[in-house]
């Protein structure tokens, strides 16, 4: 009876490590069928499995490096650090482009608390929201060590978003002029943005700077230690997740991969030029969880906010890992 459960063992071992590298075959040709670079790693947190497809490269993280810089606001809270009622004034040189508050509330004298920080950061991607958390923290270099310090070494958080994007366009800063500003007078008196040849060039030496990057694996692992409480607490745990719940951008990316009774699902965006991201956790029928990230650069050519492909991609690599997961 030993040999033959020796056997079983044997054989489900290897089937299951097939099935895993098929499932990552299948993945990573649907991605060069596209002409598309994927990173992404999912992680089965009840049993440890992991499906990964360039797991390692480092991809820009974009806005998706919101979700840790929020996850160590609500860690410093817990050091007493930090208070939810604590009040930030939103400076003019703060003000930055895709930002929902900076067009709601365009007028000196704004502060706002934490909590109200955190949460336009996470669920419209707000970018003046971010920067103002950002100067509330510490900056990124805080956030870099506490994550390495977690054991998370494949994920970096060096700039504000205005910093950022800063760094994409090439864009000096002189300490007083907002990104608003210094953008409109730019690109938007023209009317245009950058067009697709010298954004192509932007990126180029975007990807290659190793500020704000990290890998699909770290990020997934991330998530799946935040989800069990092993980052910040219980309470705060629920708290962030309930937040990235009321995501409003990226529903044509892993939403939309996941059967409709299980939205909605706690997920953060990222988009740059052709990087286009979104990492999140997703629950199955048997009530485990997965934790995905999933990076995807699009080919040469593609505009400021990329395609449909991206998106597409990234709905299509969910569907099937949650049926593969579930199976």
């Amino acid at each position: 009876m030993r040999l033959l459960g020796l056997i079983i063992s044997i054989v489900l071992t290897t089937y299951t490590a097939v099935a895993d590298v098929l499932i990552e075959h299948q993945l990573a040709k649907l991605a060069e069928s596209q002409g598309l670079e994927l990173g992404l790693a999912a992680i089965h947190l009840e049993t440890g499995k992991i499906v990964q497809v360039n797991g390692n490269r480092q991809f820009p993280l974009a806005s998706t490096y919101k979700v840790p810089m929020a996850a160590y606001a609500l860690h410093l809270v817990e050091k007493g650090k930090l208070s939810f009622d604590d009040m930030f004034e939103v400076h003019d040189v703060d003000l930055n482009i895709s930002s929902p508050i900076t067009v709601a509330f365009p007028h000196k004298g704004l502060q706002i608390s934490l909590l109200n920080l955190i949460e336009p950061t996470l669920v419209y991607s707000d970018n003046t929201a971010t920067d103002v958390l950002f100067r509330a923290i510490g900056g990124g270099r805080p956030v870099t060590t506490w994550l390495h310090q977690n054991g998370f070494h494949n994920v970096r958080i060096d700039r504000s978003t205005a910093g950022l994007i800063r760094g994409f366009l090439q864009m000096p800063f002189d300490g007083k002029t907002s990104l608003s500003k210094q953008y409109m007078e730019v690109y938007g008196a023209k009317g245009n943005e950058p067009d697709s040849a010298l954004l192509n060039s932007f990126y180029d030496k975007f990807r290659s700077d190793s500020q704000d990057q990290g890998t699909a694996l770290a990020m997934a692992k991330f998530l799946g230690a935040l989800v069990k409480g092993d980052v910040i607490s219980d309470e705060n745990t629920k708290r962030l997740l309930e937040i990235m719940k009321r995501c409003k951008t990226g529903a044509e990316r892993i939403p939309a991969g996941v059967p409709k009774e299980f939205l909605p699902i706690a997920h953060k965006t990222g988009s740059i030029a052709r990087s286009i991201n979104d990492v999140g956790l997703i629950d199955l029928v048997d009530g485990s969880q997965i934790a995905l990230a999933v990076f995807v650069v699009g080919p040469v050519g593609d505009n400021w906010s990329g395609t449909d492909t991206q998106n597409k991609l990234i709905a299509a690599a969910t569907s099937k890992l949650v049926q593969y997961f579930t199976k």
